[in-house]
């Protein structure tokens, strides 16, 4: 009896294991994935930001988002190129004549697994 639970034993430790092991490991995304979400920070000189719009050079894409309280956006492009491609950001403020244009190139983050491009806009 006292070999079944000895041995028992060992199988569920082993197996907790290999499951803290699996769950280590980090998830790493496809690094030929063209999907890149730009995310940031919106100011305005004047009012505050209402609305971020990404253009972009061939291949076209175009993504408008509304931004939240502190300025903050976030908008997915699913067509970037290994190189990158050059874009142009948009920003609406709630005063008019504040709105201005950020031009910037989206690259594909150099890290494994990373998906997401940092641009603040002011």
């Amino acid at each position: 009896m006292r070999i079944h639970r000895t041995a028992g034993l060992l199988a569920s430790v082993g197996t907790a294991g290999v499951l803290a092991v699996a769950a280590a490991v980090p998830a790493s995304a496809d690094l030929n994935d063209p999907t890149v979400t730009i995310r940031g920070v919106a100011t305005c000189a004047v009012g505050v930001p209402t609305a971020v719009s990404i253009n972009t050079d061939p291949p076209v894409e175009n993504r408008t988002t509304g931004v939240g309280p502190t300025g903050v956006y976030s908008v997915t492009l699913s067509n970037v190129p290994p190189f990158g491609k050059k874009a142009r950001a948009s920003v609406s403020c709630s005063v008019p004549a504040a709105n201005f244009q950020n031009t910037f190139v989206v690259d594909r983050p150099p890290a494994p697994g990373d998906t997401i491009l940092t641009v603040n806009l002011a």
